[in-house]
């Protein structure tokens, strides 16, 4: 179980906290004079993949984790058209809650199995009552739009925060659009964001022990065979064939829900 985890160094033991600080994350109100250059978190999520973004972000959370998640738009070739099937539905609901890894003969029952019409908006509002019951959960997010360049320095991810790619992305899958919807309106509607200081010229960035990346081009110049960076999605590569597509997505929402090991251990 992901409680069994060792929190990554630096998490602010229990008791007293400096004022103006709730759970182990500052909140900054936007425009407020005390916003930082630089944020320091445990985790950082990012990604076009609504569905792994959430459930990478309750894995690590339940963990004990701080956690920013970034959430970036994109066409993301990922198997979405799971969405329609109800069996999917009730296999990430199942997954969530238990927060292990079901077996490969599990998985099959539940792709096999008929259940109710599927419906992203009430799965995601569950996802966001588990992360509410997770007592303290330190979660930020960035806004849509936002594009890190990731660096190794001193043993710990440098993400510097700047635009995204200029480049007009292909016009993503409508069951992308409906999955982005119910994610934003649910699951990441009382996320507070993690503003930065708009001084000109001063480098914005995030110091994190590690991340996940849920989608191909989300974090630009990552360094090759990083142990401190997971990678689920499209960022994994592209499917050989639809068999494969689809085996990936549900192997994916497998090891979302797998808190990240220690990067040193």
């Amino acid at each position: 179980m992901t409680d069994r985890v060792t929190p990554f160094p630096g998490q602010r033991p229990p008791g007293a906290r400096p004022e103006g600080e709730t759970g182990r994350v500052l909140r900054f109100a936007p425009g407020a004079a005390a916003s930082p250059s630089l944020h320091e978190t445990d985790v950082v999520v990012i990604g076009a993949n609504p569905l792994l973004n959430a459930l990478a972000c309750l894995a690590e959370v339940c963990a004990g984790r701080r956690v920013i998640a970034v959430p970036t738009m994109g066409a993301d070739d990922w198997d979405y058209e799971l969405g329609v099937q109800a069996t999917f539905h009730r296999f990430v609901d199942a997954a969530a809650e238990t927060l292990y890894a079901l077996s490969p003969s599990r998985r099959l029952d539940f792709r096999t199995t008929a259940f109710p019409d599927p419906d992203w908006t009430r799965l995601f509002q569950r996802l966001h009552e588990r992360r509410r019951r997770v007592l303290d959960a330190d979660v930020l997010r960035l806004e849509v739009g936002v594009g890190l360049t990731c660096r190794l320095a001193d043993d710990r991810l440098h993400l510097v925060v700047g635009p995204a790619p200029a480049a007009e992305p292909p016009r993503p899958l409508a069951e992308l659009n409906c999955i982005r919807a119910a994610c934003a309106s649910t699951w990441e509607s009382d996320l507070p964001r993690a503003v930065f200081s708009a001084e000109r010229g001063q480098e914005q960035a995030i110091v994190a022990v590690a991340a996940v990346v849920t989608s191909a081009d989300a974090l630009a110049e990552i360094p090759p065979d990083c142990k401190r960076i997971k990678r689920l999605g499209t960022a994994r590569g592209a499917a050989a064939n639809a068999a494969a597509k689809t085996d990936r997505a549900f192997d994916d929402v497998l090891e979302a829900i797998k808190a990240i090991p220690h990067p040193d251990a």
